[in-house]
């Protein structure tokens, strides 16, 4: 168990990455919109965080399982 609590903790520290880039990008469109000259500026369009953030795999979780299959030989059925 601890082990999937850490692996949980990766996805949090992900989420928690996100939200914080999300934050600084909207301060800067924010910046952007009250300046004369950069309104046109976008940090979302900028930096692809949708597309970078969706390329994160955290298959911890999933390997720990597998790793518990094997040391205990158990039978999984896939349905």
């Amino acid at each position: 168990m601890p082990l999937t609590d850490l692996a949980e903790k990766i996805d949090g520290a992900i989420g928690d990455a996100y939200c914080a880039i999300v934050e600084a990008a909207q301060a800067f469109n924010q910046a952007c919109e009250k300046s004369k000259n950069l309104q046109d500026l976008s940090a979302m369009e900028l930096i692809g965080l949708d597309r970078t953030f969706e390329s994160f795999d955290n298959n911890s979780l999933c390997e720990i399982s597998y790793k518990v299959e094997e040391i205990f030989e158990v039978e999984t059925f896939n349905t």
